[in-house]
């Protein structure tokens, strides 16, 4: 999009003034060269992503370097494989409004844990614009619905914090204000955390209380949300 502007005011000024200006020139053919090296970056990160394996956790585990390259992201217990995370979008123009606006719109998230595939999807509800809210399927069948907390509520509570409602159980999750850790509670009651590895950079511990696989749905879609990975 910025080429494009960039574009634009180079021919503008063209037709208005009669000349070019270099600055602009040579900033219209570095955009080019800077999203190829960028998109090299991210290239190798998804590339790193896919052959994640965890060392020294025994808990669960993924890890997350990019948001280019909608890829499957693997979902570790200790050293197994149990899953994996891959975010994607209903459709395109969701896509470029993402890339523009920050990675928290449209988001939606497949997370297949032990088989068992579980669809968050996004979904604006009428009258509800400072919220953002999901759709929670279990093998194509919806369990639930999960939505930020209202900022207009009860503001200093309420920041970084959603509510789920899934199966027969409601928790919320919220973020610690020191450092980057997610906290799960169901009845105010702690059931389960998700943050950074204290060694290894963009690994993201998740530790439950109880085993739960819509525990980690949570912590993943709240993780994924605040960009606390």
């Amino acid at each position: 999009m910025l080429f494009v502007l960039l574009i634009l005011t180079a021919i503008a000024r063209f037709i208005v003034y009669g000349t070019f200006e270099t600055s602009v020139l040579a900033m219209i053919f570095l955009i080019p060269v800077f999203v190829l090296i960028m998109w090299t970056m991210a290239k190798q990160l998804a590339k790193k992503e896919r052959a994640y394996e965890p060392s020294q956790i025994n808990d669960w585990s993924f890890l997350h370097t990019q948001n280019v390259f909608r890829i499957e992201k693997p979902l570790f217990k200790g050293l197994e494989n149990k899953g994996y995370i891959k975010r994607y979008f209903q459709n395109n123009s969701q896509y470029v409004l993402s890339e523009i606006f920050g990675s928290q719109w449209y988001l939606s998230l497949e997370v297949e844990i032990e088989g068992i595939l579980y669809d968050i999807r996004w979904y604006q509800e009428k009258q509800s614009f400072k919220q953002d809210s999901w759709k929670i399927y279990k093998n194509g069948l919806q369990i639930g619905e999960a939505k930020t907390a209202n900022p207009i509520k009860n503001s200093a509570s309420s920041k970084e914090t959603i509510i789920y409602h899934m199966e027969d159980k409601q928790f919320k999750s919220k973020a610690s204000s020191i450092g980057k850790t997610v906290s799960l509670f169901q009845e105010e009651q702690l059931v389960g955390t998700a943050s950074p590895h204290y060694a290894v950079n963009n690994v993201q511990v998740i530790e439950l209380k109880v085993e739960e696989p819509l525990y980690i749905v949570g912590l993943v879609l709240h993780s994924y949300y605040f960009q606390n990975v």
